[in-house]
């Protein structure tokens, strides 16, 4: 008997970017969402902003409990991985819980949909930052990519497919740096940016979730996906500054200071290695073919 309506579960779901998913997929009524995340208040804010939309569902859990994670994932059909540590210092302050959550969570929740049959797409958001990373939590989340990639060569005759997302900086994520700029002006007036050299790539969080939707759609198993025509987006970090300072009622000034531990001066979304790889899909998104390994060619020979 054929299911009546799809079931997503997204980790992290009461964050900024998961919940932009979520409610993206609620606006079909064919779809149910199962919203699982650590945050119980981001969880209960999200639970009032949805407030009787019968299609989703709230599971607090987390990714490092692998039993919790199988349970939210009873009769799923797609899970998009969206949990993760994303703050470069907190992570370096705090290394054994980053790897916990971002290596172990990521393994646990691979692990809850090989053991869960009715899944077929588990798609990976993952960060820039990945991209030859200098700080701890881009290592990450280069190994949580490695993990779900590689898991394509080990599925056996399941039918899941597994695949990357690769973020620039969204704008309207909690804690990005204009929430921190707001907060620095009201306490003394001034902002900080840590170089006038230092880039960026920028998207509003609308845009994002639609590479996401169109990657899922795509997908088919060990790519990793870019936005499309992303180098309008680079940014000198000064010059957003400027515009944001520009806007608001408060007067300040902007202030240089010294870059963070394993803080990048220009991020990119994929490296030499991988661009040969590389192919425009559309004019909203790249992918990054996966490798073809001959396995074969590694096993000795009998003489």
């Amino acid at each position: 008997m054929t299911k009546a309506k799809s079931i997503y579960l997204i980790t992290g779901g009461a964050g900024a970017i998961g919940s932009s998913i979520v409610e993206y997929l609620l606006e079909s009524k064919e779809n149910i969402v199962r919203v699982f995340d650590s945050d119980e208040y981001g969880i209960w804010h999200l639970q009032q902003r949805l407030k009787g939309n019968p299609n989703v569902r709230f599971f607090l859990g987390s990714v490092r409990d692998y039993h919790r994670v199988k349970e939210a994932m009873h009769g799923v059909d797609f899970v998009i991985h969206c949990a993760a540590y994303k703050h470069v210092p907190l992570c370096e302050y705090n290394p054994f819980d980053a790897v916990e959550t971002n290596v172990v969570g990521t393994q646990n929740t691979i692990r809850a949909a090989f053991d869960t049959s009715t899944i077929m797409k588990f798609l990976y958001i993952s960060t820039d930052k990945a991209v030859n990373p200098t700080s701890l939590m881009g290592a990450t989340k280069l190994i949580g990519e490695r993990l779900v990639l590689a898991t394509n060569y080990v599925k056996g005759t399941r039918e899941i497919r597994l695949s990357v997302v690769r973020f620039p900086n969204v704008i309207q994520t909690r804690g990005n740096v204009f929430e921190a700029w707001e907060n620095q002006l009201k306490r003394d007036g001034q902002i900080q940016v840590t170089d006038p050299a230092m880039t960026r790539y920028f998207i509003p969080i609308e845009r994002a979730v639609e590479f996401v939707i169109e990657s899922f759609e795509y997908m088919n198993g060990g790519e990793i996906f870019i936005p499309g025509g992303i180098e309008k987006d680079l940014r000198n970090v000064v010059d957003v500054a400027k515009e944001w300072l520009d806007a608001q009622t408060i007067k300040g000034e902007i202030v240089f200071s010294k870059p963070e531990f394993g803080e990048k001066f220009h991020e990119a979304l994929y490296t030499e290695a991988e661009e040969p790889h590389k192919k425009d899909v559309s004019p909203t998104l790249c992918v990054i073919l996966p490798p073809r390994y001959d396995f074969v060619k590694w096993v000795q020979q009998d003489e």
